[in-house]
């Protein structure tokens, strides 16, 4: 498992997320790798073993749709963030992270219940401790496209 993980991230370099700052309504903000492309969508967040508080990866999908997460080779705890066309927050998850060492892995699957277009994950927490509700909007600064 060790000796796959290493491999994977040698050789999974030439996938390259932009980093842009994401503002929400209450003025908390974060430094969020932007996943856009199919492959970036695919990756994500998996094979880390690391995410520093105050960023996190948002996915962007060309257009609202019923959404699901797992957490395959993820091995950082998450709370994962759906946010419709607007970018207003309708649900969050906590999601648990695999166990880095186990010789089987057991992804739970977090689906939402509303047709999203963006998900956010971050550290798992960071939604409540930085009192980011249901019902709150975000920005994304410095560049943004969408």
């Amino acid at each position: 498992m060790i000796l796959s993980l290493l491999l994977f991230q040698l050789f999974a370099t030439d996938l390259v997320f932009e980093s842009r700052k994401l503002q929400f309504s209450n003025q908390k903000s974060l430094l969020v790798e932007v996943a856009e492309s199919p492959d970036q969508r695919y990756r994500g967040l998996m094979h880390r073993t690391s995410l520093k508080d105050g960023h996190g990866m948002l996915f962007i999908f060309e257009s609202p749709q019923r959404l699901n997460f797992w957490t395959k080779n993820t091995f950082i705890p998450l709370t994962i963030g759906y946010f419709d066309k607007e970018r207003v927050l309708k649900e969050t998850y906590d999601m648990e992270a695999q166990n880095l060492m186990a010789r089987e892995q057991t992804p739970q699957n977090y689906p939402s219940q509303c047709h999203c277009q963006y998900a956010l994950e971050v550290p798992q927490g960071w939604f409540k401790k930085n009192k980011i509700v249901i019902g709150s909007q975000f920005t994304l600064l410095r560049g943004s496209k969408k």
